[in-house]
């Protein structure tokens, strides 16, 4: 099913098998998407593919819309203009993992939530730019992941990086000088083998950029 209103649109499938005589079960798979605009500067974007059994992408592999037959996702995305230049936005991203027991798979973080800010300014010749966001990293909660998950951390990062830059413009060449910072700060839920629960690394960068154009008849 597909529909397209004033507010966005999006489809539904869905496939069931009620009796699957070989596999001796019922089967089958959902895949929803939708994106729209409920008011202006306001865009929200959620989709979810799900199927009964680890045996599904071996057994039908066309029925799941997807690169990672093996990891299905399920995501919601909300942003939010403030003004031409900045944007504020909100993700949930997690994963259904068909694990085969000959070959198991680590499945991806889950984010619950990832929430950011965003901009860029433009003053006096100069071009400010910063995006700021706050990630919880979770292991994937449907019961099905690889064991060996479980050693891997889990917690909260917050993650701000920001640059400043001065171009110089003419109509043959440019060259831009702009310095960069990186930053993050991680709180863990279980400590290290060294104990610590809180880590954090400041990375600045200073580079410089320049392109020339060289024509001739």
């Amino acid at each position: 099913f597909r529909y397209l209103e004033a507010f966005g649109g999006g489809r539904i499938g869905g496939v069931l098998w009620p009796d699957d005589r070989l596999a001796l079960r019922q089967r089958w798979s959902l895949d929803v998407a939708h994106d729209g605009s409920p008011a202006e500067g306001l865009n929200v974007a959620w989709n979810m593919l799900r199927a009964s059994d680890d045996d599904y992408w071996k057994d039908f592999p066309r029925q799941l819309d997807t690169k990672t037959p093996r990891l299905l996702p399920s995501r919601l995305r909300i942003d939010r203009r403030l003004g031409s230049d900045w944007t504020a936005y909100a993700r949930v991203q997690r994963w259904q993992v068909l694990q085969d027991d000959t070959s198991r798979i680590e499945a991806p973080y889950e984010r619950v939530p990832q929430i950011g800010l965003r901009g860029r300014q433009q003053t006096g010749g100069f071009e400010l730019s910063v995006e700021g966001e706050l990630n919880r990293f979770t292991e994937v909660s449907d019961g099905r992941a690889d064991p060996a998950a479980a050693a891997r951390p889990t917690g909260t990062r917050t993650h701000l990086v920001g640059s400043v830059a001065r171009p110089y413009l003419s109509p043959g060449w440019t060259v831009t000088p702009r310095l960069s910072l990186n930053a993050a700060s991680y709180a863990l839920d279980a400590p290290l083998a060294d104990g610590r629960r809180n880590l954090s690394r400041v990375v600045p960068t200073l580079s410089v950029d320049s392109a020339w154009v060289l024509e001739r008849d």
